[in-house]
């Protein structure tokens, strides 16, 4: 293995239940491997049994959420285990909390990490939800034929934009809060500066100017849910951008490893039972 890490140095992360990568909007199956970069591959060179979790790109809540309980009930039968750990992404934190309460599946999910997950929605997307309808739609059409076009059967921008408004989101919490026999926690990402990522510093800023700090698309305000771990990338002069929190860059940071926050992260699970 490479980036700094020896075999000897990995910690244990042969957790009871089998690790699921669930991610977030805007990936298709076929690119969840560049998705988690080398995230699974060390997880799995520290013990653990590790799964990718596919679903699409635009799809609504309540649709992704359908298939990732097609994924775990395979994944289930697959590995032989009762249960699973999620750790979920941006937006897949939202698809899993509803597969937990909509869909009966909580008794066989022994953990929820959400990293970066908008529990709470954007104000930025309530402005954005506010455009002219017609104009928005459009917005929504040219980015529908987009996905089709790479071959996502049945994309919903429009549906999907308008499940991160905060009104969505409130009434969201309110049908399924947390969990009560689900450890659950979640992490905040910090983006602090172009040279980390110069996309998402962009949208950021513009973000910022409604939601306040932010990692390039999610609002610390909005990431803060049950078991609130922390701010990823807050010590850092240049910050963590909403993609290489997931190790899209494969890259690492001076005075801190995204894959090291993914071992320990996975070793805490072991700890605790999981």
């Amino acid at each position: 293995m490479t980036d700094g890490f020896s075999k000897h140095r990995f910690p244990d992360c042969a957790t009871r239940y089998p690790v699921v990568l669930v991610h977030g909007t805007g990936y298709m199956g076929r690119e969840i491997e560049k998705y988690w970069g080398r995230v699974p591959q060390y997880l799995a060179q520290a013990g653990a049994q590790v799964y990718l979790e596919r679903h699409n790109a635009w799809g609504c809540i309540e649709d992704n959420a359908h298939q990732i309980g097609r994924s775990l009930r395979k994944i289930l039968k697959d590995s032989g285990a009762q249960k699973v750990n999620l750790i979920a992404h941006s937006k897949g934190g939202l698809d899993c909390r509803y597969l937990i309460g909509a869909l009966g599946m909580g008794p066989n999910v022994a953990s929820l990490t959400a990293i970066a997950t908008p529990h709470h929605g954007l104000r930025f997307a309530d402005f954005c939800c506010r455009l002219p309808d017609g104009l928005y739609r459009g917005v929504g059409r040219r980015v529908d034929g987009y996905f089709r076009q790479l071959g996502e059967p049945n994309p919903d921008f429009y549906t999907t934009t308008h499940q991160f408004t905060t009104g969505f989101s409130a009434n969201f919490n309110r049908r399924f809060p947390v969990p009560k026999d689900i450890y659950t926690q979640s992490f905040g990402v910090l983006l602090r500066h172009r040279r980390e990522s110069r996309t998402f510093f962009y949208t950021g800023q513009v973000i910022r100017l409604f939601d306040g700090e932010n990692d390039g698309l999610v609002p610390l305000w909005s990431a803060r849910w049950s078991n609130f771990r922390g701010v990823v990338g807050g010590h850092l002069p240049h910050g963590v951008s909403h993609s290489n929190i997931v190790d899209m860059g494969r890259r690492d940071y001076q005075g801190f490893s995204v894959l090291e926050f993914y071992l320990q992260l996975v070793a805490d699970l072991k700890t605790r039972g999981f």
